[in-house]
């Protein structure tokens, strides 16, 4: 499928930095935020306050939504995404760097608008994906935290499972972590 806009969303604990150009003018950005909850990614795609995408006049089904991906934070935007029949993609933080060379500043706005350059540029290698099932996000958060047990055991401080504790606890709606968090 051919795009005609392209979102880059720079995504953080709080809040999603969005950024989005057409194709005819990569070079030209609308920024906007909004909240990192099911009520910010509504406004996201209709008219609301902060504008969404339709009072940009932004054809949401020839959109494509890029984000670094960044774990817990993402997940609940994907799902999201995916229940709207939206296609989006998550890129490596390391490929996305490695991609825009050496460059000046970084703040939430402009990550958000150079994930847009990257997707809008590299539009043909980029393929729309879908969660895996909830059994198999079950699993991957299940190695995840064997892998971070292992870690902490060579002598990494457990201040960063307490965090991993915190961030499994933030999306019970999600994905079963119970096994985990016990």
């Amino acid at each position: 499928m051919k795009f005609t806009w392209f979102v880059g969303i720079d995504v953080s604990k709080a809040t999603l930095d969005a950024a989005f150009c057409h194709k005819d003018s990569p070079d030209q950005f609308t920024h906007q935020q909004f909240a990192n909850t099911t009520a910010g990614f509504k406004q996201l795609l209709v008219c609301g306050s902060p504008p969404g995408l339709k009072k940009q006049k932004v054809d949401v089904s020839q959109t494509f939504f890029c984000m670094e991906h960044t774990g817990h934070y993402t997940l609940a935007l994907c799902c999201f995404l995916q229940e709207k029949q939206l296609a989006y993609t998550l890129v490596s933080p390391l490929h996305l760097k490695k991609s825009s060379g050496i460059t000046r500043g970084k703040n939430d706005q402009i990550d958000a608008k150079r994930i847009t350059q990257f997707a809008c540029l590299h539009q043909r290698m980029l393929k729309p994906m879908q969660l895996p099932s909830a059994c198999l996000l079950k699993l991957k958060n299940l190695m995840a935290f064997r892998d971070r047990l292992i870690k902490t055991k060579r002598g990494r401080p457990a201040v960063s499972l307490k965090q991993t504790l915190q961030d499994l606890k933030d999306t019970p709606s999600l994905v079963d972590n119970s096994f985990i968090i016990k």
